[in-house]
């Protein structure tokens, strides 16, 4: 076996054990799970896109072999599948008039995942649709399921409430934050790759992240149908509409990231930024920084920025 399949295949298995580890029920289990695309990314970035098929088909084929089809699927949908095309399009270049190499925009690789995520949940959709309230209703009998296990003394009327207003927004989570997983995965991927001189791809600035703007009309698409419809249509756009927002947060990273370069203790600032961003702001911390970048799909904010500051 050549040497790169073995590493791709090694990568692999580090990432079923990552993936695996939660099974156990160690609090590690929980921190682990968060890095099984790393391996994955590394030997895609790292050795290229048959590295990254290698290492996803090897840990899809354990997962499948010990745990049957139930068991691989949700590898394969959330981590080999996402694994390869993030390789694939991370890869892609072409020569520019000029001569010199332009490989594909980290905006549209963005896009590209966030229109996997927001598929997968179309399909669920789908396939919950059979159900009394589709997902929406699914999801809520589930949580409401859990809490008599986790939280038995809650009153049935408090955790029927409680289950109903998680159910309005918990497929965009979980969609969310997984994306939110992926790119930072893979950034981190990257970022060894350069410190090891390994990496395929020269490294990209997060202020350079653009997204395309035809993604801004189909958040406004999946806004009209949340509003303008009731039932399973529109709750998807709902869901939808925040999902497809997701690129726009880093495009609001990026405008910081632009806006903050001629700070004095610009280093300290962001620290103190992302530190109150992941710990204490959350989830409204993020909507306001995706607003951020969908005003500066609009407003070009880092154009004006560039053009106002001092030389």
């Amino acid at each position: 076996m050549p040497k790169a399949a073995l590493i791709a295949v090694v990568a692999g298995l580090v990432s079923v054990l990552a993936f695996a580890v939660p099974l156990t029920g160690s609090w590690l289990g929980l921190i682990l799970v968060n890095v099984t695309h790393l391996p994955l990314f590394l030997a895609g970035l790292g050795l290229g896109v048959a590295a990254a098929a290698i290492a996803s088909a090897a840990a899809s084929g354990l997962i499948l072999t010990f745990t049957g089809l139930a068991g691989a699927l949700p590898y394969v949908v959330a981590f080999a599948v996402p694994a390869v095309l993030l390789a694939r399009q991370a890869l892609r270049s072409r020569t520019a008039a000029d001569g010199t190499l332009e490989w594909y925009p980290p905006g549209h690789i963005l896009t590209m995942l966030t229109a996997y995520g927001a598929t997968a949940l179309v399909i669920v959709t789908l396939l919950a649709s059979g159900r009394p309230d589709g997902l929406e209703g699914l999801i809520r009998a589930t949580l409401e399921e859990g809490m008599k296990h986790f939280m038995p003394n809650l009153p049935e009327a408090d955790r029927a409430a409680t289950a109903a207003h998680w159910a309005t927004v918990f497929p965009a989570m979980i969609v969310t934050s997984w994306l939110l997983t992926v790119v930072v995965n893979g950034a981190i991927a990257q970022a060894v790759l350069a410190r090891l001189g390994r990496n395929l791809r020269p490294p990209t600035r997060l202020s350079r992240v653009e997204v395309p703007d035809r993604l801004a009309f189909a958040v406004a698409l999946a806004a009209v149908v949340w509003v303008a419809f009731d039932g399973t249509l529109g709750y998807t756009g709902g869901m939808l509409a925040i999902i497809l927002a997701v690129p726009y947060f880093f495009q609001g990273l990026a405008v910081i990231h632009e806006v903050s370069r001629p700070w004095p203790g610009r280093v300290f600032v962001l620290l103190v930024f992302y530190f109150l961003l992941v710990f204490l702001v959350g989830w409204p911390g993020l909507a306001l920084v995706a607003g951020l970048g969908l005003a500066e799909q609009w407003a070009g904010l880092r154009r004006r920025f560039a053009a106002t500051a001092p030389d």
